[in-house]
Order: C-alpha cells, then structure tokens, then sequence
C-alpha cells in the first residue's frame, strides 16, 4: 500500500518465513554437500548418511537429546576400540568429531535450563573464549592447522552440551553400556597392541591410516577408568547386565594394562592413576582380590622374565620398568632418556619465551608448528607440532594467561568434584559417590596421560576428556540436588516429630 509516497511492507507471516529460513538451510546444506562431494567424497558419504539417520530419528519424535547423547556415545565406543582409525575417516578437512559440533551445539542451544552457570563452568567458557582469541586471528595465515591446534579447547563445547541436557536416566543407561564394554575392551587391547599391527589392515575409508591405530597412552586412561569402576562398586551395581566374575576381569585388567605398558610410559602411569580410588573407598576387599590376581599372575612372570617379540614390539616385564623408571630418572635406555632430556629443553625455552618474554600474555597462537618455529623438529616430514605436554602447548600458544585459566578450570574441577562427593556420601544410596569418584580417575588419568602425549589434541582422547567432564558437570548438580532434597526430607521430617510430641502438662499451684 502508498502511504504518502512510500511502500508500507506487510510483515511477513510466521509459517512462511519459517519455511522460507528452512528452505535456504536445505539449499546451503545441499550446495556444501555438493562441494564436498567433488572435493572428497568419502566424506560427502559420509555426512549424507548422518543427516538422513538424524533426519529420520527427529522424524520419528526421538528428542534431539537422544539423539546427539546416542551418536556421542558411538564415537566413543569406535575411538575406544579403533583410536585413530575412526578419527581419520573421511581424510579431511572434516572428521566425524567435527561434523559433531554442530549437532552438540544445537542440542546445547535447544535443551539447556535457565540459570546461572556455576565457577567450573564459567572458567570453561573463559578458557575457550580465550583461545578462540588466540586462534581467529591466525586462520588466515594457517588456514584449517588453526583450526586443529584449536580443538584443544574447542571441543570443550562437548562439555557444556552434555552438561546442559544429561539427566539421570542418560546416566543409567551409559553405565549399563560402559559395564557391557569392559570384558570386550581388556580382551581387546593386548589384541590391538600385539597382533594387528603385524597384520595388513585396510585404510579407514577415505584415508591413510589403517582402520585400527590405537595408542598405548589412550588405553592407559581408558584402563585406569575401568579399574575404577569396578573398584568403586559401579560395576557390581549395575543392573540388567551380564557380567564377568570380578576377579576373571581383574587378571585381564592386568594383562591389558602390562600390553599398553609396554609400548607406552604415559598408558602405564594414566593406568596406575587407579589408586586413587583409595581416597573413596573404606574397605580393602576389592583392593584385596586385585592384589590377589597380580600375585598369581606376575610373580612367576617376574622371575622368568621373558622376552617375546611381536613385530617391532620388544616384550618384557623389564621393557615395562624401564618405561616407569624414564619418567623419574636415568633408566640407562638413550632413547627414552634422550626423549626425556629433549622434552625439558624445549619446555625451558617455551617457558623463556612466555612466562620471560615476549609472549607472555598471547602466546604464539594456535595454527603455527611449534616444533619448527622453537628449533625442536626431529622428522624429516615435519609431521611434529607441539611438545608431547598439554600444559606446555597451552602455555605456548595462548601465552600465562591461558595457561592460568587452564590450571584453574582443572583444580576447580578436581576440587568440586570431591567436595560434592564428600557431600553425598551422606546419602543413603552411594551412587553418586561412585559416579564421581569414577569421573576423579578418568579426568585425572587424562591428564596424567597429556603430559606425556598429545592426548587432548586428538579426536579419540579430546572428546574422551571433554564428554567426561560434562558428565561430572551434570553428575555433581545432580548430585547437589539429590543431597538438597534429603536435607530437606530430613528437616520436614524433624519438624513433624517435633509437632506430633505431646505437651507436657503443668500442675495447678
């Protein structure tokens, strides 16, 4: 309509531009998927078939929760039982943890609860705004490296997601999964580290790394998680699954672990984070059956001590205590001790550059390889980018202050997560206690683990890491909530008694 020589513009009604908005969605989504076919078409496959199965999920009522709960939870059985096998299908630039974000992010936006956060995290947000900081302004020179160093941080957003939309009935479900897994996973490992890599595997689809490519480091932490869980009472209280005699499960618990141990120090030391399952435990019987199954298994080992070779693999129990005695001191090995002394060097020059230098308050940004720009390249092919610690690379590339948000988020984390199962092993019912003390010992075997690996830097211990601490997030408010409402029946409780006693009676003078 003309009003005084202008075009009045009707609004537009709601059903059509909500249309309108899904059908430029459907067109973006369809010309990237277009580009990424011609560019990489395992991929392009790849990220056809996960929207149409989200699609069809959505469809048929399931909530996005599930959904992005359930998908999470098949990349993390497949990173448990392939490593880098799972993380590089497709080749790239896009990994299946990638094309996750965004579904992590959508559920985050659509199911997270009105309230405040609390200090964890608010210094996780801190931490990821921070580097996203230090990352943006260097895409451009480094292009997609940026990108990857930034998973460090970025794939905290698999925190916030879980933490936002786990309730306890996801919590349940995962443990009973979790339970199912252990006896396939100690079988497993030994397996994966031994035999297949003698064995001519096929490339994961679409790249260069076989299909099964674990790190004794990322089983070490999965291995001390699971002794945990066992050790704590998780296991024994799940319900509804067919379980393996405990000490049958300890005895393949050991082997798994002597299997990572030998092909890695940090596996073997994030594994043996399992004694701190001490602080939670009163009583010594499942410690008990644990020492019981070692000494019938390694005594005789030990004074036999022998070697067996598995392709490169130099099998012992020796191997096993020169890997322990390198982290500490001279293990009279050059390799290990000359990785050790080549690792100090270039974490006093990082430390020079930043805590007494120049980049003290940024860092040198994430995207730059670290390993050349220090002077401490050792391939031939370049392929090393950082140093082998995630506090070191933290340090050097969002300089002190990112290191100080890193230590902090980690100590409020680790410190909330006991106070909060000090506060519930007040309850009647333990299993918050358990489930906490469970997350204590995978979130501190992962970074036990990162100071000796690029552990965090990958897909297959990163989103490990990450989901973990979402779930302790949303474990220690649903255990606050919990403890709040048995002080709360408990008062009501008190007050009833207090009003149904009878009134004494004064006699009459």
């Amino acid at each position: 309509m003309n009003l005084g020589g202008r075009i009045a513009l009707e609004p537009m009604d709601p059903g059509r531009r909500d249309l309108l908005l899904r059908m430029t969605a459907v067109l973006l989504v369809a010309i990237g998927i277009g580009v990424l076919a011609a560019m990489n078409p395992p991929l392009a496959v790849l990220l056809v078939v996960g929207g149409v199965a989200i699609l069809g999920l959505l469809l048929v009522g399931v909530h996005v929760a599930e959904v992005f709960l359930g998908l999470l939870a098949v990349m993390l059985v497949f990173y448990a039982f392939t490593g880098r096998g799972f993380a590089h299908i497709g080749g790239g630039p896009l990994y299946p943890s990638e094309l996750m974000i965004p579904v992590a992010i959508w559920a985050w936006i659509r199911c997270r609860q009105p309230g405040r956060f609390g200090l964890v995290s608010v210094l996780l947000v801190a931490f990821m705004v921070w580097g996203a900081m230090q990352t943006i302004p260097y895409v451009g020179r480094y292009g997609i490296d940026a990108l990857r160093d930034g998973v460090t941080y970025g794939y905290g957003i698999y925190a916030l997601a879980i933490a936002a939309i786990l309730r306890d009935e996801h919590l349940r479900a995962a443990t009973r999964l979790y339970a199912r897994l252990i006896l396939p996973f100690v079988l497993w490992v030994p397996i994966a580290v031994f035999i297949l890599p003698i064995l001519p595997l096929p490339f994961a689809p679409g790249s260069d790394v076989a299909i099964v490519d674990v790190k004794g480091g990322d089983m070490g932490v999965l291995l001390g998680a699971i002794a945990a869980f066992i050790l704590l009472g998780l296991y024994a209280a799940v319900k509804g699954v067919t379980k393996a005699p405990e000490p049958i499960l300890w005895g393949l618990w050991l082997i798994a672990v002597a299997a990572a141990g030998t092909v890695n120090r940090g596996g073997l030391l994030a594994a043996a984070t399992v004694a701190a399952t001490m602080f939670y435990i009163r009583s010594a019987t499942r410690w008990l059956v644990l020492i019981f199954v070692a000494l019938i298994l390694f005594v005789p080992v030990v004074l036999i001590d022998p070697h067996v070779k598995f392709g490169s693999q130099d099998v012992s129990v020796g191997t096993m205590v020169t890997n322990v005695v390198s982290v500490v001191g001279d293990s009279g090995v050059d390799d290990l001790d000359g990785t050790k002394k080549f690792r100090l060097a270039w974490w006093t020059k990082i430390v020079g550059y930043t805590v007494g230098g120049q980049y003290f308050w940024t860092g040198k940004g994430f995207g730059i390889n670290l390993a050349n720009d220090d002077g401490f390249q050792p391939t031939a092919d370049k392929s090393l980018r950082a140093p082998h610690n995630v506090h070191m690379e933290v340090l050097a590339r969002s300089g002190v202050p990112g290191l100080v948000l890193w230590i902090s988020l980690q100590v409020a984390f680790g410190w909330a997560l006991l106070r909060t199962a000090r506060r519930a092993s007040a309850l009647a019912d333990p299993w918050w206690t358990m489930i906490l003390g469970w997350v204590f010992i995978h979130w501190l075997a992962s970074l036990v683990n990162a100071s000796f690996d690029p552990y965090l830097q990958g897909p297959q211990g990163g989103i490990w890491f990450w989901a973990m601490f979402g779930i302790g997030l949303a474990s220690m408010k649903m255990a606050d909530a919990a403890v709040a409402a048995s002080e709360g029946a408990a008062r009501r409780a008190g007050v009833m008694a207090t009003a149904t006693l009878p009134r004494a009676t004064v006699p009459a003078s």
